[in-house]
């Protein structure tokens, strides 16, 4: 699970800037396709995309943590729901924040969420 996370976590980072986010999408998953149910949790993937995140030598975006936890969900036949929300901020900049939910457990990008509103 680590070595995929790994694996997902550098593809994202390496691709978001050079292929538009829908595509991308669809790229991770074709090329991690679905394996079928197994015995994996999304609280195992939110493990693995989290620890990995930490010891990468880049810093990784919660849009790139999103998109592998996204396809790791997708791949071991759990829901996922990627989404995207934005805030203003007081001094008028907007923030970005992204997240990945399965069911009722926010798998990446967990923390005071009612102050994005969500584009997707």
């Amino acid at each position: 699970m680590a070595m995929e996370a790994t694996v997902l976590l550098s593809v994202a980072r390496a691709t978001l800037v050079l292929l538009p986010l829908p595509v991308l999408r669809r790229a991770l998953r074709v090329a991690f396709r679905r394996v079928g149910a197994a015995a994996i949790t999304p609280g195992q993937i939110a493990w693995a995309v989290e620890a990995v995140s930490r010891r990468l030598p880049w810093r990784s975006s919660c849009l790139v943590q999103a998109l592998a936890a996204e396809a790791l969900l997708n791949r071991y036949g759990c829901p996922a729901r990627l989404h995207i929300g934005v805030s203003k901020e007081t001094d008028r900049t907007l923030l970005a924040h992204a997240w990945v939910e399965s069911g009722d457990l926010v798998v990446v990008g967990a923390g005071d969420l009612t102050r994005y509103a969500a584009l997707e």
